[in-house]
């Protein structure tokens, strides 16, 4: 069957090969893979690694083998799901029935698709906060996947919500998105004139997040995904002594306190209600994935790409 694989000669050294077929074990499905979606975090990642190894995250299709334990979705059913092996981009995938959820009959495949690191970062990193009604939650790139994302959910958490945007030009869609404020920068000092928050979400990493975390009320968390801009900051010690801490945050790992099944279907039932809605900056073929990767890594388009597996 066909797969992803990286390929050095290719684009954003990505094209599609062959692999073997899945042998699932007994709490695993086997998902006919019809849309992926792409991360920045596969397409850097993918620069590293082997020739031929796979990768992938996201990816939405419907049951075409049951769990043999019973478990999980039935034949037919449709899903969605954040596979943390990186190993999804593919025809058919073996999936733990756990990190599966079930697709509502009005949300497509695209959309699902484009759900799970992105929506998965926004929704348990504010899952961090503490009483974020009338809060003021400050969130960094909000034109990106997760930014988006999270500009939305906050509002639906009943926060006042702040987010940054790189040019003037992009404010009117983040305010579309529910912002209450939007702010033009690259560096913390943009968010100064409306601080205190009560909890910072930031993927730039460097001088921001140091800057957010002295802007933090006395009961504020930063959470931190990621580092676009830098990958080391430094700042003040004081800073976190008055203010309630500063989380890294690693998606892989909040698997363990709530299995990606359930933490996606609270994102789908947000979708499915309409609080939530997913921007789709370019869509096409896998046959495209490394022209379409190139084209991330150049943010050459806002919101998410997602891919039709044909």
């Amino acid at each position: 069957m066909r797969a992803v694989l990286v390929t050095p000669d290719c684009p954003a050294r990505l094209a599609l090969g062959e692999v073997a077929e899945p042998d699932p074990r007994r709490d695993e499905a086997v998902v006919a893979v019809r849309a992926i979606s792409l991360n920045r975090g596969e397409v850097r990642f993918a620069q590293t690694k082997e020739p031929g190894a796979r990768t992938g995250w996201d990816i939405a299709g419907v049951v075409e083998r049951a769990a043999a334990d019973g478990r999980g979705p039935a034949v037919g059913e449709r899903v969605v799901a954040f596979l943390p092996n990186a190993d999804g981009w593919a025809e058919r995938v073996a999936v733990e029935t756990s990190l599966l959820a079930r697709i509502p009959d009005g949300v497509s495949d695209e959309v699902a698709a484009a759900l799970p690191v992105a929506g998965l970062t926004a929704l348990r990193g504010l899952d961090k906060g503490v009483r974020l009604v009338g809060r003021r939650v400050a969130i960094t790139g909000a034109t990106g996947g997760v930014g988006g994302f999270a500009v939305q959910i906050a509002r639906a958490m009943g926060a006042e919500v702040v987010a940054q945007v790189r040019r003037a030009s992009q404010v009117d869609g983040v305010k579309a998105l529910g912002a209450d404020h939007v702010v033009v920068g690259e560096s913390s000092a943009c968010f100064a004139d409306l601080a205190p928050y009560g909890l910072a979400l930031d993927g730039l990493g460097g001088e921001m997040i140091a800057g957010l975390v002295a802007m933090l009320d006395r009961h504020g968390v930063a959470v931190t995904y990621g580092g676009t801009a830098s990958f080391t900051t430094s700042f003040g010690v004081y800073s976190l002594t008055r203010t309630a801490s500063l989380y890294g945050f690693m998606l892989h790992a909040e698997l363990a306190e709530e299995p990606g099944g359930v933490s996606l279907g609270r994102m789908l039932n947000l979708v499915e209600r309409g609080l939530v809605r997913v921007d789709i900056g370019r869509r096409g073929s896998w046959r495209e994935i490394g022209e379409a990767a190139q084209a991330l890594t150049d943010r050459a388009f806002t919101g998410k790409a997602v891919l039709s597996v044909e």
